[in-house]
């Protein structure tokens, strides 16, 4: 049941129905003397959540299902994302906790008390309050969003839980429990930007729908999406708010490899207030009518700087290929550069020519940061397990700095050319990468991890050897020795195990074959 085994499945169950399943036959869980641990926090949610719920059903829960009703709020899409109703009393969770055997530790580990500085009496975070459970990817409540009742309410619209072992506001969207099996089917996510859109989403037969956690849309969250679809609709809120939120969301969602349009609401409007307002049609319609993010980008900073004007139009164009920068496609960039140049009219050469000097600047700062830390970190001596191989190091020089070697790799070394050591296991996953079309994702991804690779490979990534105006004949000459370097030194260790005669005698055959190959293109490079 839902990826998950016998016993977690039923466990799982058990939590959202509110039952307990003994463990041990004294309880529902032991209590490690070290504090509450991460099942427990699973534990309480799911079981808190059915409480919650049963205060919504029940006659004090009235003027919530009232609200909710006004709302427009199903009793069908109540039941689907379990809202509940927190009485109005600061010591309800509190002997709700108590009743069932779990200590005010826990209850504060998990969120669902709080207790002033100083105080030893915890009480209740949620008053009066509609909650809304948060689910993570398993279906799992790890956390609570309570919304006011009423605008004269005090404190905040919405209380969230606060961070704990289980929940991280940055990792986990509202609604992907409910919208996982939609955006799988619909090949794509609906994100919006607040727990009543996605709501209003859902009944209203959008069921891919999420929502960030009150924050800014995460690299972490999009990679989370990544997960069941490639691709992202970008329907936050129209206003000026949501509107910086959806150019933001470029970091992440690039960072992520996804793609991405953007809903174009309408003015003032949000998913819910549209839905009420002109019905699910007119959100239909807006999806259909999404559009490419990089032409809402364009959009958007023509509103911000003077389009007419000969600086507005660098301005925009640096913003925009600052953004464009980060796509690993060179297909994609030079579409992107295209439709800058034809909206601007700007001469797609000079567009192409500003990308590279961005690119190029952003590369320089990369490394200089790079190398800093490698100035403050590097040993004095490197030890002898970490240190390259020629071949290793100049294999991933080339492929790290001579993108087109990375492609030439692809096609003319095999997984059993490469060493497994550090560099090797580098190197597979830039070629990886490269094999995708997204080379420079694959750098980007290794000047990351720069400070956990050995000092002579870090080293490397800081200095190629074969810098940019390096002749491609030494580069090719030099690229062309190592493969056939890794591929002798493979023969070789074959050679020393093999017990069949025929095949000893082919793999030696083979040896010499790449001897005079080498022998060969020595004589021709220095005869040049």
């Amino acid at each position: 049941y839902d990826g998950l085994g016998f016993v977690d499945a039923v466990k799982l169950l058990a939590g959202r129905m509110g039952l307990e399943i003994p463990d041990d036959g004294s309880g529902f869980k032991k209590r490690r003397q070290d504090g509450p641990a991460r099942e427990d926090l699973y534990a309480v949610h799911p079981r808190l959540t059915h409480w919650y719920r049963q205060n919504l059903l029940g006659p004090g829960g009235a003027t919530a299902r009232q609200y909710l009703a006004e709302r427009g709020i199903s009793d069908e899409i109540q039941e689907r994302f379990q809202v509940g109703y927190a009485p109005d009393s600061f010591h309800a969770v509190v002997d709700w906790g108590r009743a069932h055997n779990y200590s005010a530790d826990l209850m504060l580990r998990a969120g669902v008390l709080t207790s002033k500085e100083g105080s030893r009496s915890p009480y209740d975070r949620w008053r009066d309050r509609i909650m809304f459970p948060i689910s993570d990817e398993r279906r799992r409540v790890v956390a609570f969003s309570g919304r006011v009742l009423s605008s004269e309410a005090k404190g905040g619209k919405y209380v969230n839980s606060p961070e704990t072992d289980i929940f991280k506001k940055g990792r986990i969207l509202y609604g992907i429990g409910q919208a996982r099996d939609g955006i799988r089917k619909q090949g794509c996510t609906l994100l919006c930007e607040g727990q009543l859109d996605v709501i209003a989403c859902h009944q209203a037969g959008f069921d891919h729908a999420v929502a960030p956690q009150g924050t800014a849309f995460t690299t972490e969250q999009a990679r989370l999406l990544g997960r069941f679809a490639p691709d992202l609709l970008l329907a936050f809120d129209s206003d000026r708010a949501g509107t910086e939120a959806t150019v933001k969301a470029a970091d992440s969602f690039l960072a992520a490899s996804l793609t991405a349009r953007v809903v174009r609401l309408g003015n003032g409007e949000d998913p819910d207030s549209l839905i009420k307002k002109d019905g699910p049609a007119a959100l239909a319609a807006r999806i259909q009518q999404a559009q490419d993010y990089f032409a809402f980008l364009i959009d958007y900073l023509s509103t911000q700087h003077d389009a007419t004007h000969p600086e507005g139009k660098r301005r925009i164009a640096e913003t925009y290929l600052n953004v464009v920068r980060q796509l690993p496609s060179e297909i994609t960039r030079s579409e992107y550069v295209q439709l800058l140049s034809n909206r601007l009219d700007l001469a797609t050469e000079a567009v192409r020519d500003e990308l590279h000097q961005i690119n190029d600047k952003q590369q320089t700062q990369a490394q200089s940061r790079t190398r800093r830390r490698l100035i403050n970190t590097a040993p004095a001596v490197v030890p002898e397990q970490n240190r390259l191989s020629s071949e290793e190091s100049i294999l991933f020089d080339v492929a790290l700095h001579h993108g087109r070697y990375a492609w030439r790799m692809v096609e003319d070394l095999e997984s059993g050319d490469l060493p497994n050591s550090q560099a090797g296991h580098a190197l597979r996953a830039l070629l990886a990468r490269s094999a995708l079309g997204e080379w420079s994702a694959g750098v980007r991804d290794i000047a990351v991890q720069a400070n956990e690779l050995p000092p002579s490979l870090s080293a490397v990534i800081v200095r190629s050897q074969f810098p940019a105006d390096c002749p491609d004949d030494v580069v090719g000459n030099a690229y062309q020795r190592c493969v056939l370097g890794l591929r002798e030194v493979r023969l070789r260790e074959r050679s020393a195990t093999e017990q069949d005669p025929k095949t000893q005698l082919e793999i030696n055959k083979k040896r010499a074959e790449i001897a005079y190959e080498l022998k060969t293109m020595r004589r021709s490079f220095r005869g040049q």
